[in-house]
């Protein structure tokens, strides 16, 4: 077991760029691009076309130059204006739209690490090195997917509650001086903690319904000799062709296919951790987390195996 987290820190030592760095620079430009946009409304003004509460509420506004008050105060009493149920749901929407940048950088960075993860190692044959220490093909193998699928959400979700917590900031600054509470308008529907908590839940239940995937990334990266990529949208690809051919039927392909999709954020109402639970428990979910730990043991038998490309 004490080998464990010293694999976890090898993963980030070896991919700090992509694991730490970017997350931080992508939320340090979105609080700069808030913190600009507050600033610019100071100096030249805003003309807006607002829609807010899903309703059209839509007014051209002008403001003026010598107070950021009147635009964002402006959105603000509109905001409260809004039922209580609304505004809950209006604000829901906005965090969950500044959490949209870093969530989907996230899952471009964790599918790329993945298809490198033992790729690479074969690649540059620091295999030998590794096979030469006490360390299992089990350990080496889950150290990767905890990392991708575990610990890199983490970092992730902390930059994102970042974000959240500078626009709400931000957002209380300009609206100061209005009548409305921005507590009761901004701060408590925002809900932060249980939305946090929500999301980290949504991330976690995405990790088990997309397993087929992640097991199937992985096993490509411990088996192929080259361009994993390729075999990885190819091998899923020619099967669908086969299995169209021969029986003439989709279904498996199509289950594969419905197991890539992120569920846990294509819906379009608020999900809740209790929503999650009947979905966690289905059949399809747990023939998911078959499949994905089948992909996943073969692939820790070809590590076992493995030597340099």
């Amino acid at each position: 077991m004490k080998q464990f987290p010293i694999l976890l820190k090898r993963e980030f030592w070896e991919n700090r760029n992509t694991f730490i760095v970017l997350p931080r620079v992508t939320a340090g430009f979105m609080i700069l691009l808030m913190a600009g946009v507050y600033f610019a409304v100071d100096v030249v003004g805003i003309k807006a076309h607002i829609q807010i509460g899903g309703d059209e509420h839509s007014q051209e506004m002008v403001s003026d130059p010598a107070g950021v008050n009147e635009a964002f105060g402006f959105l603000f009493s509109r905001l409260a204006s809004l039922p209580s149920d609304v505004r809950e749901h209006t604000v829901y929407q906005i965090l969950h739209g500044l959490a949209g940048p870093l969530l989907a950088i996230l899952w471009v960075v964790v599918v790329f690490y993945l298809i490198g993860s033992l790729y690479e190692d074969r690649k540059d044959r620091s295999i030998l090195f590794w096979k030469s220490m006490p360390v299992s093909d089990t350990n080496t193998v889950l150290s990767k997917l905890v990392s991708g699928l575990i610990v890199v959400p983490v970092v992730y979700m902390v930059c994102v509650l970042c974000v959240q917590v500078v626009f709400l900031t931000i957002s209380s600054l300009a609206a100061f001086g209005q009548e409305a509470s921005i507590w009761e308008v901004l701060w408590e529907p925002a809900n932060l903690l249980s939305s946090w908590f929500t999301l980290i839940a949504h991330l976690l239940f995405q990790v088990i319904w997309s397993l087929p995937l992640y097991g199937w990334i992985i096993l490509v990266s411990a088996w192929v000799g080259s361009v994993p990529l390729a075999w990885i949208i190819g091998g899923p690809v020619v099967f669908a062709v086969l299995e169209r051919v021969i029986s003439g039927d989709t279904r498996a392909s199509e289950w594969f296919t419905d197991h890539i999709s992120p569920v846990a954020f294509a819906q379009k109402q608020e999900l809740q951790i209790a929503d999650l639970l009947p979905m966690l428990m289905s059949a399809d979910t747990l023939a998911g987390l078959l499949v994905g730990s089948s992909f996943i043991a073969a692939a820790v038998w070809l590590r076992s195996r493995g030597d340099e490309i």
